[in-house]
């Protein structure tokens, strides 16, 4: 029964040290790489894009965390900056 003990121990301590060297590691890579359209945006929050568009599209907070191509009119969002905007208009 020790054995157990000792080995679901080093287990939780593994577990703790996997996820505190990965988080950083997801955030760059989520930063970096991943980027929702608008399209994407909605289905993610589970709304309609008339909603989308028309109680949340024009507020300052999801205009200040707008990402455009150069010479195109298209719109991305980080996801977790779009989750905290979201959530500041809840508020």
């Amino acid at each position: 029964m020790a054995d157990e003990a000792l080995i679901q121990h080093y287990d939780d301590l593994v577990r703790v040290e996997a996820k505190g060297m990965l988080e950083p590691l997801v955030e760059r890579v989520t930063r970096e790489y991943l980027m929702v359209d608008r399209n994407q945006a909605c289905e993610l929050m589970s709304m309609s894009r008339t909603f989308f568009e028309k109680y949340l599209y024009k507020q300052p907070q999801l205009k200040l965390i707008e990402h455009h191509v150069p010479g195109s009119k298209k719109v991305f969002y980080d996801p977790n900056e779009l989750k905290q905007a979201v959530l500041s208009l809840m508020d």
